[in-house]
């Protein structure tokens, strides 16, 4: 039976208020403005049972068909704004009263999604680097043919009353059907918390998104901000001409979490509509199939004490794998092996890359290759 994951659930659970206002003004006490949160081993009574590579493959997954919509156009400026919605599907309005759970040195997330139309696409991640946290992860559509790999780190800075994540790392997206490359130098904005202890907590998306594609010279620059009670994001289009100028060719406007539109001077289209976003079922091998490091087997203990509201026990088990992690660093050091993950290994400064297939996009790769030669699925 397959594994789930509660980052895909809704529930009470997850805008359960933090009641315990004296337990929250004693750990914030003990902060400094400014100070990096990353290296603060958070008490399990701010966090959701769920790690952020689980968050991770479920933004990039669950409407990442959307992306798919570009391999059905001809003109590249539609293959781009394709690209756009999903980027902009994946940046809803935030809602989150906590945090996930930090992962750990060489903790790996594989799920997958799939349909009749679009076949199985299979999403890799690991926790590559500790300090700074680096999380490489990795998409792949063997029938859309379709790839994409990204490096993300986060930082979380202290501010009092806020808290602001600021993200780093980029990644690319090929369209090998069309030979082309959509680079992205940052793939998501930094978020900010305002009234993190006192009023009502508000989240926003905030700081700017760029995509280029310099097979088509198209490049899309989004930017996020704070608009009195909204998220806005604005942005434009433009186009690389011949004599090195570039062209405005369109417009994006809209709120995070409601409409966004594109228009030109002549015509205005949606390019997403957060409430009626298609959103994928997510596929996890069965619990006994993943090694001890995957998300879902190394927080699984944790989760059901935090469910459970056992918070003292989910505290003492999260110091446990706390633990766990500082020998595996220490060891990892004393090999030299700090540039090699189980699936990917540094390349470059900041440059973590798919060094081996993982089981499901193996798995996956000689199905393909089965259809291919019988001329119908393989048989299970």
């Amino acid at each position: 039976m397959e594994a789930d994951s509660w980052v895909d659930k809704d529930g009470d659970w997850r805008q359960k208020k933090i009641s315990l206002m004296g337990v929250v003004q004693s750990f914030a006490s003990q902060l400094k403005i400014g100070q990096d949160m990353t290296r603060v081993s958070l008490p399990c009574i701010f966090l959701y049972p769920f790690s952020m590579l689980e968050v991770m493959g479920h933004r990039e997954l669950s409407a990442f068909e959307l992306v798919y919509e570009a391999n059905k156009h001809k003109d590249p400026l539609d293959r781009m704004l394709a690209i756009v919605s999903w980027v902009l599907a994946t940046l809803p309005q935030e809602r989150w009263i906590k945090k996930p759970y930090n992962p750990v040195i060489g903790e790996t997330h594989e799920c997958w999604i799939e349909s009749p139309k679009c076949g199985k696409t299979v999403f890799t991640s690991e926790q590559v680097s500790h300090h700074p946290p680096v999380s490489a992860e990795h998409v792949k559509s063997l029938q859309e043919d379709v790839d994409m790999s990204c490096n993300l780190s986060f930082g979380v800075r202290y501010g009092g009353n806020s808290v602001s994540i600021v993200t780093s790392g980029g990644g690319k997206l090929t369209l090998n059907k069309f030979n082309e490359t959509y680079e992205f130098p940052k793939r998501t904005p930094d978020m900010v918390v305002r009234n993190l202890i006192f009023g009502k907590k508000k989240i926003f998306w905030e700081g700017d998104v760029s995509i280029t594609c310099k097979e088509t010279n198209y490049t899309v620059s989004l930017n996020f901000a704070k608009s009195g009670s909204d998220n806005s994001v604005k942005g434009k289009v433009e186009q690389l001409e011949s004599n090195g100028k570039r062209r405005l060719v369109g417009n994006i406007e809209g709120k995070c979490g409601e409409v966004i539109y594109y228009t030109d001077g002549n015509s205005s289209r949606m390019l997403v509509d957060h409430s009626n976003v298609a959103r994928a079922k997510i596929h996890y091998l069965p619990m006994a199939e993943m090694h001890n490091l995957a998300s879902l087997r190394v927080w699984a203990d944790v989760n059901k004490f935090i469910l459970k509201e056992e918070l003292d026990k989910a505290d003492e088990l999260k110091k446990s794998i706390e633990e766990d992690q500082r020998k595996r660093i220490h060891q990892k050091t004393a090999e030299g092996t700090m540039n090699q993950g189980r699936y990917f290994a540094l390349h470059e400064k900041d440059s973590w890359k798919l060094k081996v297939e993982p089981p499901l996009l193996a798995n996956e790769k000689a199905n393909g290759k089965t259809e291919t030669k019988d001329e119908k699925p393989a048989e299970n």
